[in-house]
């Protein structure tokens, strides 16, 4: 900690400014008046609210510009701003303020109570209380110092001095509305030992004569648990005023859907995610109120998000392939499948999906690959469906078997033939040539790859495909590589 003192310009004016009077007499005025209570309140209610708005910066440069000319009172001002952001800094000013004027004038006063605060933070008791009692020698009995020694009892764990501490301070500054601070402190402590109806009647009072303060709709929104429309009320102008406090958006957003707004929520909720696009949770949230509210597009957004968010999620990727294709959007739907069906292999109804999409779209080849699949993993409406459509394209159902690779090709190439000619009848033109290579292990095809084609045509690649993948060839040590060219060519004429 640093404890340097410099130097200030003392102007000289009488403490807290001397009033100049003509003619009748002003009324004389109070201690209260003299330390300019009234003003340094309204100023730490500024810095507070400022704080919680994220606006404290804004405040601090004024309040520095204001202090370049050195006056102490401007100096120590800016230096209760200072106190949230460097503690160390606005500790020397404060203490600066002090050696200058002496224990004399409001600014002093003031001053020592921005030590003890800071002292406070620190947890450096002894000297917290020395500063309180200076700014107490200075003016006795004010009520800002009885709220010092207050929020010292409290940090020092001593519960019930403080309680009655805070409560002294709020009887001399006249009430909730004079020192809503005091107030809001005091219904805090009420609220920990169980008291919440006096909290409530606390937090309400401030509220009453600052409906703006956010650490009392904090406060009354707790105290309403159990009347969601009303916590959601109080959430609502406390979010109002302080837009960028992510955290409290979120709490509004589930206050307003426990309250059955989920229009409300969905409306916090996409706030929320827009501020965190990496945070899974907000897009969770909205994609499940953009549903209850029939919002397809929001839904959309927010499932596309869930799904890069969480590789582990199919939900949220199933849900948005059905939204595709009830958008008739079949080639985002077969992708969004897909992306589905690489995080689970195995998931049945998603392989049926993409099946049917793919032979809508006469991937004849993929759709197999899908029905084999979901029919291995267990089900019967996937073999149906297999069964039905290698029939209708002329896959073999029994393997092709040969006693060498030139017998196999030999009774594939048959089979292709059968299936090319009845392929003419509608399209008579069709012609040109497939060439798939295969690696044969074991006497089983392991891996096969299209090397040409030039035919086109979906239902011979489906069935050439899947003739060869099924087939049995002799049986040799290690792994042999056959390409199986199959020429096509309509008659002349």
């Amino acid at each position: 900690m640093r404890r340097h003192v410099g130097f200030l310009v003392l102007w000289a004016a009488c403490a807290g400014g001397c009033a100049t009077t003509s003619g009748a007499s002003a009324p004389p005025a109070t201690q209260e008046d003299v330390l300019r209570v009234a003003e340094m309140t309204a100023l730490l209610e500024e810095i507070e609210e400022a704080r919680a708005r994220g606006t404290l910066e804004a405040l601090r440069q004024r309040l520095e510009a204001a202090a370049e000319e050195k006056t102490p009172w401007e100096v120590m001002r800016a230096a209760w701003a200072q106190i949230p952001v460097d503690a160390d800094a606005a500790w020397n000013r404060l203490h600066e303020v002090t050696v200058i004027e002496g224990d004399r004038t409001p600014a002093s006063y003031w001053a020592h109570l921005g030590m003890a605060k800071v002292y406070i933070a620190w947890k450096v008791f002894d000297q917290a209380a020395a500063q309180i009692e200076a700014a107490e020698r200075i003016a006795p009995g004010q009520w800002p110092a009885l709220a010092a020694r207050a929020a010292l009892l409290a940090e020092q764990k001593k519960v019930d001095e403080a309680r009655e501490a805070y409560a002294q301070a709020l009887e001399a500054a006249g009430g909730p509305a004079a020192a809503p601070s005091v107030a809001m402190a005091l219904a805090r402590l009420k609220l920990e030992a169980g008291d919440r109806e006096g909290a409530r009647m606390l937090a309400e009072a401030v509220l009453e004569a600052q409906p703006r303060r956010a650490d009392a709709l904090l406060l009354a929104a707790d105290l309403a648990e159990g009347n969601p429309e009303k916590v959601a009320g109080y959430l609502r102008r406390a979010a109002e005023l302080a837009p960028e406090n992510v955290d409290l958006h979120r709490r509004l957003a589930r206050a307003l859907d426990a309250a059955g707004d989920a229009a409300g929520a969905l409306e916090v909720w996409r706030k929320v995610a827009r501020k965190l696009p990496t945070k899974l949770e907000p897009w969770r949230e909205v994609a499940r109120l953009a549903r209850a509210v029939g919002d397809v597009e929001a839904e959309r957004e927010a499932l596309e998000r869930v799904a890069e968010l969480a590789h582990q999620d199919t939900e949220s990727l199933r849900r948005l392939a059905k939204l595709q294709l009830e958008a008739d959007e079949p080639v985002e739907a077969e992708e969004t499948l897909s992306t589905l069906i690489e995080r689970a292999r195995k998931d049945v109804e998603a392989r049926l999906m993409r099946a049917k999409l793919r032979e809508e779209g006469q991937d004849f080849r993929g759709a197999l690959e899908d029905y084999r699949a979901a029919e291995a993993a267990g089900s019967e409406e996937a073999g149906e469906a297999r069964h039905r459509l290698e029939e209708v394209l002329g896959v073999p159902a029994r393997a092709v078997e040969g006693k060498t690779p030139d017998e196999v090709y030999r009774r594939v190439a048959r089979i292709l033939f059968r299936v090319y000619t009845r392929r003419l009848e509608e399209e008579p033109r069709l012609g040109g040539v497939v060439s798939i290579k295969v690696e044969v292990e074991g006497g089983r095809v392991v891996a096969a790859n299209v090397e040409e084609d030039t035919l086109h045509d979906p239902v011979i690649e489906a069935v050439a495909w899947w003739t060869l993948m099924d087939a049995h060839f002799p049986k040799r040590k290690g792994r042999q590589e056959f390409t199986l060219p199959f020429e096509f060519a309509p008659p002349e004429g």
